[in-house]
């Protein structure tokens, strides 16, 4: 029973997978742009539902696997219903598939932004940190139904993001559209002070928690970083094979640093990444600063020949790259990863008191020293294997 039930996630990965691939069939259009990034958002979408499955797998019982799965549902479903609702123009006879497109763009996929958001409270071990935090999911069970139903049965259906608005009329309409209006607004403040409180509920956690949990948040604000730096470049107009990697770097960066997070593979490795990051940004902009102040210098001076002045600027950057990352990378480990700079700095010390030639008995007892003001322990003890000479 167990083996089924670890293979019911996958099962479900293997289904959204199989429907977002169809859907991206049944779209495909002569825009070589668009079919790209329909690629890309099933590639997003496969991406989620697989890391749900892998933390269902190793922790079978953290919620957040199953709010990941919501989530790929969510975007699933904006997908179906995008072939309708992105026409520029209504249908001309409407049928059940384009009633039942508009129900899932309208109703569920707008639901679906609700688990996005309630990850922030339960992360990372898939409960709320405290009774005072359950509103959250108390939300979520009072808004959720009311924004599926008024989506169902709103009197008019029409594409939400069009930039020409159309509508139809719905054949089991009962709730008036400005009710729907007014919903709208109401849902998205409503998700606004999740998010808000879902930041504050990560912030109360990390403040409460050992290094474990710590490290867990650590790796989600890493993510996080990384996607809102995606961002602007996600949508920019750029070359379209890179615009559409950055959007799957910005919505699957999140996913993946929780996933690795919550199944703590490699957990304490964030504090390198941290650091190499900062560390390499840093000695990237310093470079191009120099390469490009060295470019003018030199222009200045010897103005006909500008292939001089940029081989003489990459020779001069590659020259300081060395030992300028070494030394940020030294300043920035002080302060972003401390405990291997740190361990660094004791074997250093322990390394310079061996210069001189030392018994076994000296030796034991710098180390000695070493550990007891390096680690502080309570009680420390060494252990030599006795030799006997012949």
């Amino acid at each position: 029973m167990s083996a089924t039930r670890q293979m019911l996630p996958w099962i479900w990965t293997v289904l959204i997978g199989t429907a977002g691939v169809v859907v991206l069939l049944v779209g495909l259009i002569p825009s070589d742009t668009e079919n790209l990034a329909a690629v890309m958002a099933v590639a997003v979408l496969i991406l989620i539902t697989s890391l749900g499955s892998v933390i269902s797998a190793r922790q079978p019982g953290n919620r957040i696997a199953w709010l990941l799965h919501a989530i790929s549902v969510g975007l699933l479903l904006s997908m179906a219903a995008s072939l309708v609702t992105e026409a520029n123009q209504p249908p001309i006879s409407p049928d059940f598939w384009d009633y039942a497109a508009f129900v899932m763009i309208n109703g569920l996929s707008l639901s679906f932004l609700y688990p996005i958001f309630l990850t922030l409270f339960i992360f990372p071990t898939g409960r709320f940190l405290t009774r005072r935090w359950r509103w959250a999911g108390w939300m979520g069970v009072l808004f959720v139904p009311v924004v599926l139903l008024v989506g169902i049965f709103s009197k008019e259906f029409g594409p939400i993001w069009a930039e020409e608005p159309w509508a139809i009329p719905n054949p089991i309409g009962l709730v008036p559209v400005e009710v729907g209006v007014v919903l709208s607004q109401v849902w998205t403040l409503g998700l606004l002070v999740l998010a808000v409180g879902g930041v504050a509920a990560l912030i109360v956690r990390y403040r409460r928690s050992e290094v474990v949990v710590r490290t867990q948040i650590k790796w989600v604000l890493y993510a996080a970083v990384v996607a809102a730096v995606s961002l602007p470049f996600a949508f920019g107009d750029g070359d379209p094979l890179l615009t559409g990697l950055l959007y799957v770097t910005m919505i699957g960066a999140i996913p993946v640093g929780i996933t690795v997070a919550v199944t703590r593979y490699k957990l304490f490795e964030i504090d390198r990444i941290i650091s190499r990051t900062i560390s390499y940004a840093i000695v990237v902009g310093l470079l191009a600063a120099a390469f490009f102040g060295l470019i003018a210098v030199i222009t200045t001076l010897l103005q006909p020949q500008s292939s001089l002045a940029v081989a003489g600027a990459t020779l001069a950057v590659a020259a300081l790259f060395n030992p300028l990352r070494k030394r940020v990378q030294h300043a920035v480990d002080r302060r972003f990863n401390r405990s291997s700079y740190e361990a660094a700095h004791v074997s250093e010390q322990f390394a310079a008191r061996l210069d001189q030639p030392h018994t076994v008995e000296e030796i034991a007892e710098l180390w000695k020293q070493t550990v007891n003001e390096s680690l502080q322990p309570q009680a420390s003890g060494l252990w030599l294997n006795p030799t006997h000479n012949d």
